[in-house]
Parts: structure tokens; C-alpha cells; sequence
């Protein structure tokens, strides 16, 4: 399984994605028709936009290829229907401007808002022509008689699912930005050219001209003969004005031209896309306007007004009027403002640009108006209090959808942030020795080397922070004598003298220069408060683990959201000074933190690959080494600064890190949510749409255009998430706390509150308005008046089938994340109670501080404390150990005498005789230390575990020598011992080779192995024996089964969040479910009451809607429960230990989603069952 995951599978999908999409693009290409020639060119410049990914960020290709796609949809719609080649070379002149503002830019010429007007305009580019290319099919629908969710027919289905798909995809391209993955785009081009694929297959001709309407297929008239019809007509009624006659009509018009009503119809329906008698009102209504505000018509009466421009009733010019204007004549009068004729577009005369977007103020402005506007809310309000249930679902989801995403928007937004603070981050990056062992420390002089060889590096610094025995992180003591402070610090680190020429933190008081000299310290702005409040600390002195250091600067600490922290920075220089030989500053000693900041511009990719060849004239490695390091096998990597705390996981990280597939999750299921709300708003929407459509009938009928529908049901998808939205925003802040508690972050309501988080915020509320609209809008909006209003209209077989396509879809989503949080559940409980091989509970730890008198730990108080201890009710054992389990461990190699070339990797582990007993560590061989054998004393005696024993090849391992690499020399000793394995480490890796040594003088951890009662009193006692022996320092101690459960801190955390969300992702799913079911038996509730009447029962109609909804969720299961498999196991692959899931998770996540869904539904359905058939039947 996980070599299947691990194969190349975007290098697969791309490669995939490009054959087929200059196959089909050279395909197209050579087709006679010049549809077929634009699609070829639409094609190809997606795969210009896949290129586009690997090209250099400044020159910001992808923008102007996303641009190019675009500008080639909108092209390819037009000829769909035109079939004509036209000079397309104006449309590309938009990006002009941008490109301008690049090039100046990659000459390093930058203007003030350069970018601002690039990016503004690229993004204009890609809207603009989306929404004209949506204008054009409804258009030409218009003139053509298509309804395009009416049965238009096989190709004009396929043209309606491409084009909705490509504007989606380009869509989703646009908002996802920088943060658009490879894979991602390469599988949208895919399906964007398997469309095109399947079509071709199905319909080898559906290249071929779309015809005009059934209506004139047989007509004899030329395209010659049309347009010399036009020209007579446009002059006959706006030069002669031939409308202002009152017994006007068709056959009159005819004889005037010379030509036949047929004919004459034909060219006015295809050129004018209006009737007649449509063309004489508007052009009626546009002079009667005129005479209206001309000022020597003020005293005309409206009758005599209609009279002059060929109406013989008032109320037909009313009528008109109204219709055209959305005012009566008498209203349009005292209205200030008026269009001249210039400003008034005339029927079939070209409209402006943006009026092909739908934003056409003939038909739009009208609407618009204070008194329109009024009356809109006035009844989008009525229809909300009319329909109480709907609109409360709707608003209710939409308003949980939002905050949850808002909520998570802030968690992700958090964790992609660290180390972006820093100036220049994108320029810093931290050495990492890749290997079969791999680890971040590498040799302290590689970085100022790396300073002085490479060009490349502008500044570099090495840093290690203040560890413990074994290199695990510890706190150190620091003391103001004169103030009488003391405290235990974490964060103090060791740096290079060019550690501020890399982080660039705020130097507040003293010398910036300050770590050139030794004995400086330089300290935080929190620390100098801490420590000396409002006086001047500079020149003071600080006792760092009893070693008096000088306070010579205070620096800004690292922000925040860093991979590490500091609280002190003693300079290498000093500990030179103290051991100017120290074998920790070589070459040969992977020990240090490099960072290096390179120059702009470097290509960090070059610069690792120089690194090979340079390092080896520093390191004196063996041959066999050498070859390694050249040809790949190891390798000093340069990992980003900005990528480590989600995506670095190796040895020695300096803090516990994020993990980058915690974000994907959390990206997934923020995606899911909002899909599940505007899935719910559109189905119940829909679902409405019966009674909708009388209204949308009624309102065709008296004059309403298709665009005018469109817009409204756009304006009320708008108005309901822009309340959901601010709803959303309030809900957000009321959950605040929680969420802060069980995500482990401490989000304030100014990172809510912010303008940039609010018009992030608002335009995704915007996106999602357009998105949960759009079907619904163009659905509504299509219904054909004469079919609504005979009561001939019923909910389409493909509507029905949409929605229950979205259905599927979503309870697939929420399967999805059911089984993903019931995998993650058990997983965590698995490594929870997983044995470790050792006995944790009831054990504390006690840190022992080193002795500056002494030079190490103080031998004799360690004995008093546990003799002291030991003499304590409830006290079962005490031992000393140098690293707690579940810590970091310093690694070197042992091998043994007769087979010096296998050498092992081994963790290091220093005790005392207490230590087994204290742990309940078990003996697989041998024999554990024993004070009695005088070798275990000596330190020349070993203890391995069970996995150094395999990694060793032994057998029989006992009285085998054995040499340790340790550090500052190897060490030779034999094996007395092997101890069964057990993890020292967290579940997330396999258990290492451990070898032990008992050495004291390194056990700077107390255990105290205790009784599993009377805690309390037990503590109590220990605490006074530790104060009566060290009255300096706070008493202070750990659980040890608590620090380990810290280890999967960042699960649990993830689980607490994900499974919330998950949760409320299924209540959101059946909300809609049983909104779509109250919807959908209202509509059969004539049905349901005839089926009781021939004897149906409350439980046969249950069981009949059951059963329909039953295999919607079926499948829906089908689908989710093996892809939430499949997510799942990139994770679960993440630990080295990992759970049999078995059946279980799969049947109580299908049982949850299936009782859930089916128990939300059967409460309406018992109420409509239970209902008096007579009242459902009196008027039938």
C-alpha cells in the first residue's frame, strides 16, 4: 500500500493531461469548422496556464495565461453559434496594461500601485469575460429559441455542461491563486478535455453549425436580401417614423418595404430578437418619453400624449409604458432626469459592452429604483415569513456554514503564517542533514563558510539552544542577585556574532554589535521587563546557571508565529573563551542550527546542488562517504524557513511542529461545508420551484425579461448570505472561546475584525452567492410562461435528477468525514493504549540543575533527594535518568570490535541504578547494572535493546565488545545486557537502537515511581523533603504519563476541531434533506392522499419515501466510505504504529448517517401521512 501511495502520481496526471490535451487540440485544429478551431485554441491555452506553474513568480504568467483562457472561452462561445472566423486580435489588447506593468517591473521598475493595477485588471479581464461568455449563450438562446433546462437536445446539453464547467473551473482557478497545486490544475484540464472527448465519440458532427430555429430552417431569404430588408427598415421608422402611425401593421409595413410579412417577420425576430408589435411599443414608448419631459408638452394630457404617438387607448399606452419604463406615464412626468434620444438605445441597435454582461440600464435601471428596490425587499420579506421553515433552514445552514468556515479560515491562516513575519523570510533557510537518520543539526562552521565560499549567501549564523545531558531541551536557571529574581527560563540559545544579520529583529537598547564580545547577553524586550522592570538594563548583570553574564542589548523577540522562540542569546564566543578547543566546534560534530540568507533572486535549488562537491573539502570522510554525499544518497538540504513548521518533521526540531496534513484536512472540510450549505440552498430552492414558477410565469407574461428574473433570484441569493454572512460573523465571536480551548490557540476578535479578514470573508460570501444562485436562477428563469400557466408545468425529470445528484454529493461529503473522524478516533486511541513496554503511571520526573561549583550535577544532593524520597509513604521507587521518554535523544554510532563496518545508529540513554525498577523496564537477556560489579561502575559496561541487538546481527549479544562513537571519544565496553524494547519515543516512529550506559553524572531527571493512591498527601511530603534540601529554587515536577499523552497533543487537538466540523457537516446535510423532503411531499401531497384513500397506511408511505431516500444514501455511502478510506491512509501512514481498522468504523459510520438522515425525514413524513386527504382533494 504505501509503495502504491508513494509513486509519482502528479508527474502520472501530468503527463496524462498533456498528451491527450495537444491531442485533441491538434485534432480540433485541422477541423473544417472554425467552432472546432477556437476550442483547439481554448484548449491549448489551458495547458499554456499549466505551464505557467512552473515559470518564475515575478513574471506572473499564470495571471495572464488564466486571462488567456478566459478571453478563449468567451471566443469559442460566440462561434459555438456564429461559426464565423472574425479578427479576434483587439480582445487580447486588455492585457496590454498588465503586461506593461510586468515587464517595467522585471526591469526594476517599480510604480506605487504597479501591482494593484495589474492584479486589478487581470482579475477584471477573467470576470468580465466569463460573464460575457455566460451573456452570449443566453443570448443566442434568446434568438434561437433554446431553453437550456428544457431538453435542449444532446449538443447544446453537452455546450451548457462544458461551458458551466469551464466557468467553474477558471472560477476556482482565480480564487485559489497561489496556493493552486499542480495536480489540481492538471486533473481540472483532464476533464476539461475528456468533454470534449466523450462528445466527439458520441456525435461525430457535433462540430457542425448550430442551426437557427425549427421556424425558418426553409426559409429562401439571403443573407444579402436580410440585411437590404434591415437597412429599409430601420430608416422607414426612425427617419420617417412610421410607428406614430395608429392603424400600423405587418402587411402595411410589407408593402412599404416590398417584401412579404414572412420575410419581414423573419428579419425582425433574428435581428431585432422581438416580435412586431414588441418593436412598434418600444419604439412608441421612446418617443412618447421624449414628448413627455419636452417642456411645450408640459400642458398636453397623457391621453392626447398616447394619441400623437399612435395609441388609440389610453390604458394599451399604459399598459406599454409601464412595461417598458417600470413607471406610468403620469409617474415618468414628474420624475427628474431624462435619457436624450442619443442616450436611448433603440430596438436591435448594438448595446455597449456591459450591457452584454446583463447590465443593460434599459432593462436593469428601471429596477433599480428606490420605489423597485422597495417593493423587491417588501417581497423577498413576505416570501420569507410566507415560507417561515424553508427560509429559517436556509438562513440557519448558510449561517453555521459560514462561521464554521471562519472559524477554520482562522485556524489555517494561523498555521501558514509562521516564520512569514520575519523580513526577508522568503530568503532564509535552515541546513538539514538528509540521511537514513535524518536530522536539522548540522557542523557549526558551515554556515560562516558557506558566508565566505558562496556567493549565493549573503549572511548566515549557526545557533544551539542551552540543552541538557543527551541534547534534550531544558530550561536554565536566571538569577537578578541585586533584585533578588529567579526564575527557570526556556529559550536560551548559543549564536553566532551574525545572528541579527539573518533575523533582522528590532535591536531596542544597547549595542547591535553585542555578540561579537564575550560574556554578553543580550535579552527581549519581555525579559528586561520581567527582570528589571522600568530601569535601564543595560550594563547589568544576569546569573545564567550561576555563569554572570553582561546585559549588552535588548533585541525584539521572534514573532510569534515561529518554528523557534528566544529569550536570551549568548554568543559562541564566549564558550570559545571558556574551552577554545572544544570539539563541539569542528567539522566532525553534527551539532548546530545553520541558517543562511541568500542574495535576491537565488535559485535555492542551484545553490543545494554546488553544496555536494564544496563541503567535501572540509569534511575528511572516507571514500565510501564521499561517494554517497556526491551521488544523492545523503545530502545537506535547504529547507525554507517559511515551510518548516508545517512540513519539517526530522530530529532535533527546536519546537513540536505542525503538520501540513492537518491543514489539507481542515482546507477539505471548510470546502466540504460550504459545498454542503450551497448544495442545501439549492436544492431547497429548487425544490420550491413549482410555486415558483406560477410567479415567474405571471411576471413573463406581463412583459418581465429573462435577464430581469435572473438578476432577482441572484439579488436573493445575495441578500441571504449576506445575512447568513453577518449572522455568521456574530456566531463566529460567540464561539470564539470554544473554539480557542479545543484548537489550543488563543484567536482574539481583532483577527476576526480586521478589514483584510473581512473582505476576505465577504468575498467569499459573494462567490458562494453567485455559486448557490446560479442554478437556481437560470432553472427559474427559463420556464416557458404557457406551460406554467395552464398548469402543465411539473418538476422536470433532470431537475429531479440534479438534485438528487446533490444529494449523493453531499451526504457523500459527510460520509467522507465520518469515517475520517471515526479512523482518526481510533488511531489516537490505539497509540493511547497501546502498551509502551515500560510503566509510566504514577511516575513523576524532577529536573536536577547542574552545579556550577561542581561542573555538573551535584552527585551527593541527587543521592540525599532519594534517600529523602525513598523514606516517604507512597513511594515505591526513585532512579535517575538522563532523557524522559517521549523527549529527544542524542544519536551516535556503536559497532562491534570483530565487524567495525556495521556500524548502528543508536540513542543514547544514561541511568542509575533505580532506573529499571522506577520504569518496570524488563530484560530480555542478561542482566541489568548491579552496584556490586565493579565494571558497571567503571562505566565500561552497555545495555542495548532488542531492535540494536537485530541491527547488530547478534544472536547471543552477552560479553560481546562493543565500541560507542559518544561523544567528545568513542567508548569500549561489553554487553551485560538487552532490554526488551519499548518505545522511548512517540507512536509516530518505530522503535531505534538504544544503547544505556550507567553514568549518573549525566541523570539530570529524577523519577519517583509512587503508589496509585493518596497522590495528593504523597506530593505533599516529596515536596517539603525537595525544599528542605534545595530552598533556592521552586519545587516543580511532571507526570510522566501526562508528557506523554503531550505527544499526540496535535491530534487530539485536530480530532477535537475535525470532529466538530464533521459533525455539523451531517446535521447541515440533514437539515437540507429534510427541508428537500418537506418540499418534495408538499408537492405530493395530492398523491400521498390518493394512496390513502385505496388504503395506504402511515408506514407504507413512510417506508415509500424511505426507500427513495434509502438508495440516495446508499449510494452516497458507496462512494464516501472507500475515498475516506483512501484520504485516511496518507495519514494513518504517518505513524510507524498504526490500527487495524477492521469493519467497525465502516458499519457505525454508515448506521450514524443513515439513522441520522432517515430519523430528520421521518417527522415530516408522519405529519404529511397523518394528513386529512380531503384537505389535500377538495377542489380536484
Amino acid at each position: 500500500m504505501k509503495e502504491w501511495m508513494n509513486w509519482p502520481w502528479t508527474e502520472m496526471l501530468l503527463a496524462c493531461t498533456v498528451v491527450h490535451g495537444i491531442i485533441a487540440g491538434v485534432l480540433l485544429l485541422f477541423n473544417k469548422f472554425p467552432a472546432s478551431q477556437f476550442l483547439a485554441r481554448l484548449l491549448l491555452s489551458t495547458l499554456i496556464f499549466l505551464s505557467s506553474s512552473f515559470a518564475p513568480s515575478g513574471l506572473f504568467l499564470d495571471q495572464f495565461a488564466l486571462a488567456l483562457v478566459a478571453i478563449s472561452l468567451f471566443l469559442y462561445t460566440r462561434s459555438f453559434f456564429t461559426q464565423k472566423t472574425r479578427n479576434n486580435n483587439k480582445h487580447l489588447l486588455p492585457l496590454v496594461l498588465p503586461a506593461l506593468f510586468t515587464s517595467a517591473s522585471v526591469m526594476g521598475v517599480d510604480f506605487e500601485y504597479g501591482f494593484i493595477i495589474r492584479e486589478g485588471t487581470l482579475i477584471a479581464i477573467v470576470v468580465i469575460y466569463l460573464l460575457s461568455a455566460l451573456r452570449t449563450a443566453q443570448r443566442e438562446a434568446v434568438q434561437r429559441g433554446i431553453y437550456w433546462f428544457q431538453n435542449p437536445g444532446s449538443r447544446l446539453l453537452w455546450f451548457r455542461n462544458f461551458l458551466l464547467f469551464s466557468v467553474l473551473l477558471i472560477t476556482y482557478w482565480l480564487l485559489a491563486g497561489n496556493t493552486l497545486s499542480v495536480w489540481e490544475t492538471s486533473l481540472g484540464i483532464l476533464i476539461f478535455s475528456y468533454f470534449i472527448y466523450f462528445q466527439v465519440f458520441k456525435e461525430s458532427n457535433f462540430l457542425s453549425p448550430i442551426p437557427l430555429g425549427n421556424k425558418y430552417q426553409k426559409s429562401t431569404l439571403t443573407p444579402g436580401q436580410k440585411a437590404a430588408i434591415l437597412e429599409r427598415l430601420d430608416d422607414l421608422l426612425q427617419k420617417d417614423k412610421f410607428y406614430l402611425q395608429s392603424t400600423i401593421s405587418l402587411s402595411q409595413l410589407s408593402d412599404q418595404l416590398h417584401t412579404t410579412t414572412h420575410h419581414l417577420s423573419q428579419v425582425i425576430n433574428e435581428t431585432k430578437s422581438t416580435s412586431f408589435q414588441e418593436l412598434i411599443s418600444q419604439y412608441r414608448v421612446r418617443e412618447a418619453k421624449h414628448l413627455l419631459k419636452a417642456p411645450e408638452q408640459q400642458q398636453t394630457k397623457i391621453e392626447n400624449i398616447a394619441a400623437m404617438v399612435g395609441y388609440n387607448s389610453k390604458s394599451a399606452f399604459n399598459t406599454a409604458f409601464k412595461k417598458y419604463t417600470g413607471l406610468t406615464p403620469s409617474e415618468f412626468k414628474d420624475t427628474k432626469g431624462v435619457r436624450s434620444y442619443r442616450e436611448e438605445r433603440l430596438p436591435g441597435q448594438k448595446k455597449p459592452f456591459f450591457q452584454y454582461l446583463g447590465l443593460s440600464s434599459y432593462h436593469v435601471l428601471p429596477n433599480l429604483k428606490t420605489n423597485m428596490v422597495s417593493n423587491f425587499l417588501k417581497i423577498f420579506y413576505r416570501r420569507m415569513v410566507r415560507n417561515k421553515v424553508f427560509s429559517a433552514i436556509n438562513l440557519f445552514g448558510l449561517t453555521v456554514g459560514f462561521s464554521c468556515s471562519i472559524l477554520i479560515y482562522l485556524f489555517i491562516t494561523d498555521q501558514l503564517s509562521y516564520d512569514k513575519e520575519l523580513e526577508d523570510s522568503e530568503r532564509i533557510y535552515r541546513i538539514a542533514w538528509m540521511s537514513d537518520n535524518p536530522q536539522t543539526r548540522t557542523p557549526h562552521p558551515m554556515a560562516q563558510a558557506m558566508a565566505r565560499d558562496l556567493p549565493e549567501v549573503e549572511a548566515a549564523t549557526s545557533l544551539s539552544p542551552w540543552n541538557g545531558v543527551g541534547q534534550s531541551n531544558e530550561t536554565v536557571k536566571v538569577e537578578n542577585v541585586e533584585a533578588e529574581i529567579l526564575f527557570q527560563e526556556p529559550n536560551f540559545f548559543f549564536v553566532d556574532s551574525t545572528f541579527l544579520d539573518v533575523f533582522q529583529l528590532e535591536v531596542v537598547a544597547g549595542d547591535k554589535d553585542a555578540l561579537r564580545k564575550p560574556w554578553n547577553l543580550v535579552i527581549t524586550d519581555k525579559m528586561a521587563k520581567k527582570y528589571f522592570g522600568n530601569e535601564d538594563p543595560i550594563g547589568r548583570e544576569l546569573n545564567v546557571n550561576d555563569m554572570p553574564v553582561e546585559i549588552a542589548a535588548v533585541i525584539k523577540g521572534m514573532p510569534d508565529k515561529s518554528h523557534f522562540h528566544i529569550q536570551g542569546l549568548v554568543s559562541y564566543v564566549t564558550i570559545k573563551n571558556i574551552n577554545p578547543s572544544n570539539p563541539w566546534f569542528t567539522w566532525e560534530d553534527f551539532g548546530h542550527f545553520n541558517y543562511i540568507k541568500t542574495k535576491s533572486g537565488v535559485d535555492p535549488a542551484k545553490l543545494e546542488a554546488k553544496i555536494p562537491e564544496w563541503v567535501l573539502s572540509y569534511l575528511n570522510w572516507p571514500q565510501s562517504y564521499r561517494a554517497s554525499l556526491l551521488e544523492g544518497d545523503y545530502q545537506f538540504a535547504l529547507q525554507p524557513i517559511e515551510e518548516i513548521h508545517l512540513s519539517s518533521h526530522l530530529r532535533w526540531e527546536l519546537e513540536n511542529n505542525g503538520n501540513i496534513l492537518y491543514v489539507y484536512i481542515l482546507t477539505g472540510t471548510l470546502i466540504f461545508l460550504l459545498l454542503i450549505v450551497c448544495i442545501n440552498y439549492i436544492n431547497l430552492t429548487t425544490a420550491k420551484s413549482l410555486e415558483r414558477a406560477r410567479e415567474v410565469g405571471i411576471k413573463k407574461t406581463l412583459g418581465a425579461y429573462s435577464g430581469n428574473l435572473t438578476l432577482q433570484f441572484y439579488l436573493e441569493s445575495l441578500i441571504f448570505c449576506l445575512l447568513a454572512w453577518i449572522l455568521a460573523l456574530l456566531l463566529a465571536v460567540l464561539c470564539l472561546d470554544t473554539f480557542n480551548y479545543l484548537s489550543g490557540q488563543a484567536f482574539e476578535l481583532s483577527d476576526i475584525f480586521n478589514s483584510s479578514f473581512l473582505l476576505k470573508s465577504m468575498g467569499l460570501c459573494l462567490a458562494l452567492a453567485l455559486l448557490a444562485g446560479f442554478y437556481p436562477a437560470f432553472t427559474l428563469s427559463s420556464f416557458i410562461p404557457m406551460e406554467v400557466l395552464k398548469g402543465k408545468f411539473s418538476s422536470s425529470f433532470q431537475g429531479r435528477q440534479v438534485r438528487n445528484g446533490l444529494v449523493v454529493f453531499q451526504f457523500c461529503i459527510s460520509s467522507i468525514l465520518i469515517i475520517s473522524s471515526l479512523i482518526i478516533v481510533k488511531q489516537i486511541n490505539f497509540m493511547k493504549n497501546t502498551s509502551l513496554g515500560f510503566d509510566h503511571e504514577a511516575v513523576i520526573s524532577i529536573r536536577v540543575h547542574p552545579s556550577v561549583e561542581i561542573g555538573g550535577i551535584d552527585l551527593r544532593q541527587v543521592e540525599t533527594f532519594k534517600e529523602q524520597f525513598g523514606n516517604i509513604p507512597g513511594v515505591l521507587n526513585t532512579g535517575s535518568i538522563s532523557n524522559l521518554p517521549g523527549g529527544q535523544f542524542n544519536q551516535n554510532a556503536i559497532f562491534l570490535e570483530d565487524s567495525p563496518e556495521n556500524r548502528v545508529d543508536a540513542s543514547e540513554l544514561y541511568v542509575d541504578y533505580g532506573t529499571a525498577p522506577s520504569l518496570g523496564l524488563s530484560m530480555a537477556m542478561g542482566r541489568y547494572f548491579d552496584p556490586t560489579y565493579a565494571a558497571d561502575s567503571a562505566g565500561t559496561t552497555f545495555i542495548i535493546n532488542e531492535s540494536a541487538m537485530s541491527a547488530l546481527r547478534l544472536e547471543d549479544p552477552i560479553g560481546k565488545s562493543l565500541t560507542w562513537d559518544s561523544d567528545p571519544v568513542a567508548q569500549k565496553g561489553t554487553i551485560v545486557g538487552v532490554v526488551k524494547d519499548f518505545h522511548y519515543q512517540s507512536l509516530h516512529e518505530a522503535i531505534q537502537p538504544l544503547i544505556i550506559q550507567l553514568n549518573p553524572e549525566y541523570a539530570n531527571h529524577l523519577l519517583v515511581k509512587m503508589e496509585g493512591k493518596n497522590f495528593q498527601q504523597t506530593l505533599n511530603d516529596i515536596q517539603i523533603s525537595y525544599q528542605n534540601i534545595e530552598s533556592e529554587l521552586p519545587f516543580s515536577y511532571r507526570f510522566l504519563d501526562e508528557q506523554l499523552a503531550n505527544l499526540y497533543l496535535s491530534e487530539e487537538r485536530t480530532l477535537n476541531v475535525f470532529s466538530i466540523f464533521a459533525g455539523l457537516a451531517l446535521f447541515l446535510a440533514c437539515l437540507g434533506l429534510l427541508g428537500l423532503a418537506l418540499a418534495l411531499l408538499n408537492q405530493k401531497a395530492k398523491e400521498v392522499s390518493i394512496r390513502k384513500i385505496m388504503g395506504a397506511t402511515p408506514n407504507h408511505i413512510l417506508a415509500m419515501v424511505f426507500s427513495q431516500f434509502a438508495r440516495l444514501l446508499g449510494l452516497a455511502l458507496l462512494l464516501g466510505l472507500p475515498t475516506g478510506y483512501f484520504l485516511m491512509q496518507r495519514w494513518i501512514g504517518e505513524f510507524s504504529y498504526q490500527v487495524t481498522l477492521g469493519v467497525t468504523p465502516f458499519l457505525l459510520a454508515s448506521a450514524l448517517l443513515l439513522l441520522v438522515a432517515l430519523g430528520s425525514v421521518s417527522l415530516v413524513v408522519l405529519k404529511i401521512s397523518r394528513a386529512n386527504p380531503a384537505d389535500n382533494l377538495r377542489y380536484e
